[in-house]
């Protein structure tokens, strides 16, 4: 019976792999808003002639990339660690050492 459980698709890890894609998506649509935002003010006080826009536009664009493939890297690693845990108590090693 179990192993007829384990072969069905869950539904919940299709909706967290679907999370970790807007996740990404969100995280650098953000910072490119935030970097486009601190360049826009920066360039309406400063020279005026829109190079800190673009400059921190483009900051904000690598910086959402880098921050987003962090995330993404981090889930893989989390996905890989829980599929290589044991499942039940039972398959765990005993400690043959404690008390």
């Amino acid at each position: 019976m179990s192993e007829e459980s384990e072969k069905k698709p869950n539904p919940f890890k299709e909706l967290r792999h679907l999370n970790i894609l807007y996740i990404f998506g969100i995280t650098i649509i953000a910072n490119t808003f935030v970097g486009g935002a601190i360049g826009y003010f920066l360039d309406k006080y400063t020279f005026k002639n829109r190079v800190l826009l673009v400059i921190f536009l483009v900051l904000g664009i690598a910086s959402g990339l880098y921050q987003g493939i962090l995330g993404l890297l981090k889930e893989a690693r989390e996905m890989e660690s829980a599929k290589a845990e044991p499942k039940a108590e039972n398959d765990r090693p005993k400690n043959k050492g404690a008390p």
